[in-house]
């Protein structure tokens, strides 16, 4: 791997990091139809050669391979072609790579067209292709053509330094993508001037090993890191370098929408006039509708409520239902009710229990003319699709209140511990959008006092919260991108808000006697609400049976995944599924306020996924709606982040470092651990041994060996201590074995031996073949699937048990690394009996085997009299 250079340094000062975004740094050859335009660097933009050849043409020269561009629909010369890449230096006869490079095909739409190799000679044929087969999509603009040299691809990833990666820009992930036989691979690089101010100059990336990899890109994130840069780099290695093969920078941080600038206080009218449909809710109402029922507990907690008004199945109601006609009477209440922005929510008595989530709600209602539409348009047609027209239905209204983040809570009157889910802005629909995570323990079984709460323990995980859903200028809730700053900020903002949402929730648990799921608003302005969090809405989590799962940080290598942003996603994956492909996985990432909170949707992706056999990976948490929809319809359900949502216990019987136990206990976590003297502690020092040496084996990079050797070492030396083992006796075993046997530097593997036999000759010349010299012709292996497969040793053996029954016997040995053990034929035992097979893989976790045993009968020969 290249060094990077230092800086001269001028007064000892060390050279200040600037911002200086991607721009051109060398001329790029360009063709268009019959003609070749040289484009000196500033005359590239990126409309004239696209996001990708804008961002080639940015880094620096040595770090990538040559390249040229095809104006796209250009219908360019195979001559001017020919002519370009002979003038960028590529003139051998190598395969080549047609990639596009869209206009607006920024760093979220990356990968949507794809890519195509091909001989030199096919270049304009498979641009042809690649435009005809291209997703059709108006806002990715014009898509021009890189042309490149193929890359003989060993590995290849990503480094990144984005918002949704880190929240500071110095902190990076690099990545080796999963492909046939290789797991994706992550690890993290942190630029810490303090320990390292070096600015590098750019030289070529060598990566003699792939666990080098590491180390050769922390070069790229060095330069980006000294120029203020956010960028997602893509990366390819060939066994000797490492090419950048794209760079695109991210978004301005400026961009997207801060949640304080959309909770806007409605304007104050005088009190309403008499109302002549709707009516103030009475006694039997809070009994009968649920949602009013709810409002009774928070006033006995110590909450103030909004006031509500109900629209019985009456005579308005039932005219609205029966003959879609807005009365006068209904008429005249909106226009009153909607001179502040009004809500109208569905309830009744009656509802089934597998029917009240997600019943039609409106959003904010600014006027009677956009009430109405909404009671014609949404309310009427849902309420008959699901079949509740003759249900004891009721409308209740309430003035919207703004508030700038919402939150689930649950707690159990049982347990001491809360969870709370939350993010900015409204808890819209299925509640998709990642979340910050809150863990409290309130220290007691028993609801304590609310002057306690600052006794409280709470831990949080701050997550990246790239979207929210919010009112617009003309109060449509809408999904909004989320400004720099507040994506990584806690959408709870005061710790105290947190204490008593966890004290709050468990008081009204106890007055359910039943385990809760509150929805709260939080930060609620001070002159619409006394206190700025409030609950709003309860119930009674249903899916207790299914235990939450986390997604897997490295997914295999032989998952196909499928991301839902958009409808048009979702028709694609039915046709996929409908055409026979195996999806493996579906994340839902909705982009699209309708997809949001479309029940029907979910329930049709649960079915399909359940069906199909594919895991759901959500963003949003384990109180959403989204996994309480899909885990009732029985499909798999994984969340990306399940911090804090396992209770249960975890056995570990392992030594561990002196320290760790506090650490664990400073964490919130109950700690049991005992001491180790004498055997009992040599015998775990020598089990250490093999858990760190795998840990070794395991390690991906140099920076991961670094840490597992040090590991390792320091398990040995405590070893050396308690046995009172010197230094030096282990160095003079070392040095006689170094001069009897030699060392490791040549890298030799002893793949077989043979004796020759002294009584016949029939294997003699065969056996030279085994005779060792220092010959200089040895075979040389340079790639972990050239390996030879280590050696298996099977036995099967049928005997008589002692009660004089037939058994049989199979013993069988594999190496510790995890390699399949194969096909074993076991034989026959008994005269009728048919040869039985096993296929046996071994998975390692750590120093943990775990089998994979399959029994199979042979097919026996069918005998047929002739």
């Amino acid at each position: 791997m290249s060094e990077p250079k230092m800086p001269q340094e001028t007064g000892g000062s060390q050279k200040k990091r600037r911002s200086d975004p991607l721009k051109p740094n060398r001329m790029v050859l360009l063709v268009s139809g019959a003609t070749v335009t040289k484009l000196s660097p500033s005359k590239i933009t990126k409309p004239k050669v696209g996001q990708k050849a804008f961002g080639l043409a940015s880094i620096p020269e040595i770090w990538t391979v040559p390249f040229v561009v095809v104006k796209g629909q250009s219908s360019p010369s195979v001559e001017a072609i020919e002519n370009a890449l002979n003038a960028a230096g590529l003139k051998g006869q190598s395969n080549m790579i047609v990639r596009s490079s869209g206009v607006n095909e920024s760093i979220d739409s990356r990968g949507v067209n794809d890519s195509l190799t091909c001989s030199r000679d096919k270049i304009v044929e498979t641009i042809s292709v690649l435009e005809r087969e291209r997703i059709s999509n108006s806002a990715a603009g014009v898509v021009h053509w890189i042309i490149q040299e193929s890359i003989h691809t060993v590995a290849k990833g990503h480094l990144s330094n984005e918002r949704r990666i880190s929240k500071v820009d110095r902190d990076w992930l690099a990545e080796i993508e999963r492909s046939k036989g290789q797991a994706q691979e992550s690890h993290p690089i942190a630029i810490r001037t303090w320990r390292d101010a070096r600015i590098p100059e750019p030289g070529k990336i060598v990566c003699a090993f792939k666990e080098n990899y590491v180390d050769g890109l922390e070069t790229v994130a060095r330069w980006a890191y000294a120029r203020k840069l956010r960028v997602h780099f893509e990366w390819v290695w060939d066994g000797v370098h490492i090419y950048i093969v794209q760079a695109d920078q991210s978004e301005l941080e400026g961009v997207g929408v801060n949640p304080e600038s959309v909770v806007a206080i409605p304007p104050h009218h005088d009190d309403l006039a008499v109302l002549q449909a709707f009516r103030s809710p009475i006694p039997e109402d809070y009994s009968r509708l649920p949602k009013l029922k709810n409002t009774n507990i928070y006033k006995r907690v110590g909450y103030d409520m909004n006031n509500f008004y109900i629209l019985p199945k009456e005579d308005a109601l039932s005219s609205l239902l029966t003959n879609e006609v807005v009365t006068e009477a209904l008429s005249e209440d909106l226009r009153a009710l909607t001179q502040r922005p009004l809500i109208l929510r569905t309830d009744g008595s009656d509802i089934p229990s597998d029917q009240r989530t997600m019943l039609p709600r409106s959003d904010e209602l600014r006027s009677e003319q956009a009430a109405v539409e909404w009671l014609l348009g949404e309310f009427v047609p849902t309420i008959r699709k699901l079949g509740l027209q003759n249900c004891s239905l009721s409308l209740i209204a309430h003035n919207f209140i703004p508030a700038l983040s919402s939150a689930w809570c649950k707690a159990d009157p049982d347990l001491r511990r809360v969870r709370i889910e939350s993010l900015w802005g409204i808890p819209e629909g299925l509640y998709w959008y990642a979340h910050d995570v809150f863990d409290v323990d309130t220290r007691s079984l028993s609801v304590p006092q609310q002057d306690s709460c600052p006794d409280f323990t709470v831990h949080e995980r701050t997550r990246y919260k790239s979207q929210f859903i919010a009112p617009d200028e003309n109060g449509n809730w809408v999904v909004h991108k989320t400004a720099a700053g507040p994506d990584w900020s806690s959408s709870i903002p005061k710790q105290k808000w947190v204490r008593e949402i966890a004290w709050a929730t468990r008081r009204v648990a106890e007055e359910e006697g039943t385990p809760v799921v509150v929805m709260w608003f939080i930060g609620i302005p001070a002159s619409i609400q006394s206190g700025q969090v409030l609950p709003w809405y309860h119930e009674v989590p249903d899916n207790s049976e299914f235990k939450a799962k986390a997604a897997p940080r490295k997914k295999s290598p032989n998952e196909k995944e499928f991301c839902i942003s958009t409808r048009e996603d979702w028709t694609r994956l039915r046709r996929l599924v409908d055409d026979g492909e195996r999806v493996s996985r579906v994340t839902v990432n909705p982009k699209e306020p309708d997809l949001v909170r479309d029940r029907d949707f979910v329930q049709r992706l649960g079915s399909l996924a359940k069906k199909e056999d594919f895991v759901v990976e959500l963003n949003g948490g384990i109180l959403s709606h989204a996994y309480y929809l899909l885990t009732a319809e029985g499909c798999s359900v994984e969340c990306a982040d399940l911090f804090a949502a396992d209770n249960e216990e975890l056995e570990f019987n392992k030594l561990v470092r002196d320290k760790i136990p506090d650490m664990i206990s400073t964490h919130g976590e109950q700690v049991d651990a005992v001491e180790l003297k004498g055997e009992a502690l040599v015998e775990s020092l020598k089990r250490k041994v093999v858990e760190e040496a795998f840990e070794v084996y395991e390690s991906k990079n140099t920076g991961e060996l670094t840490s597992e050797i040090a590991d390792l070492l320091e398990v040995i030396g405590a070893i050396q201590n308690v046995l009172t083992i010197e230094d030096e006796a282990i160095d003079r075993v070392k040095h006689a074995k170094v001069e009897k046997r030699g060392g490791f530097e040549k890298g030799l593997m002893l793949k077989k031996t043979a004796l020759g036999s002294s009584v016949t000759k029939e294997n003699d010349e065969k056996n030279l073949e085994f005779v060792f010299s220092n010959a200089e012709d040895l075979q040389v292996l340079k790639d972990v699937s050239d390996l030879p497969r280590s050696s298996e040793r099977s036995n099967f053996d049928v005997r008589h048990s002692e009660s004089g029954e037939l058994e049989q016997q199979t013993t069988f040995s594999v190496p510790m690394y995890g390699q399949a053990l194969g096909q074993v034929h076991l034989g026959e035992v008994g005269s009728e009996a048919n040869e039985v097979l096993i296929d046996g893989q071994m998975e390692r976790d750590g120093a943990n085997i775990k089998f994979k045993i399959r029994l199979t009968t042979a097919p026996k020969q069918i005998e047929l009299e002739l």
